[in-house]
């Protein structure tokens, strides 16, 4: 009961796979703050393309990239020319996938976070 008490504070009605909901659990155990889940970014006043995490103010996003929605080739390079343009923007897009829960994955892309939330980091004042 403890442990569920902590979590409930967690759920985002909008994650759409466990394995997202993964990613979202690692940011809140590394003391992070929380994104904004299914985040929409417009082109030219469009709906065009949702994050699956997005801190906007910072124009960072986290994105599970999940072997059933990104396995074919065709949708790896959809996702390279959207990331391409979120980049062009000044967008800050770390990339989980499956292998990346543990070890040296976690520590890489949970300091890649962490750095690009850092406003004194060079990291976080890059633009692309």
């Amino acid at each position: 009961m403890v442990q569920l008490r902590g979590l409930v504070g967690l759920v985002q009605p909008q994650v759409e796979s466990p394995r997202e909901s993964w990613v979202l659990l690692e940011i809140a155990d590394a003391s992070l703050p929380l994104p904004e889940a299914q985040f929409w970014v417009d082109v030219d006043g469009v709906r065009s393309y949702r994050l699956d995490f997005a801190y906007p103010d910072r124009k960072v996003c986290v994105e599970y990239d999940g072997d059933d929605a990104h396995g074919s080739e065709e949708q790896r390079a959809h996702d390279e020319v959207r990331r391409a343009w979120l980049r062009a923007q000044g967008w800050i897009v770390i990339v989980v996938r499956r292998g990346d829960f543990t070890g040296a994955a976690l520590d890489r892309w949970l300091g890649e976070l962490r750095a690009a939330l850092d406003p004194a980091s060079a990291y976080s004042n890059r633009r692309w």
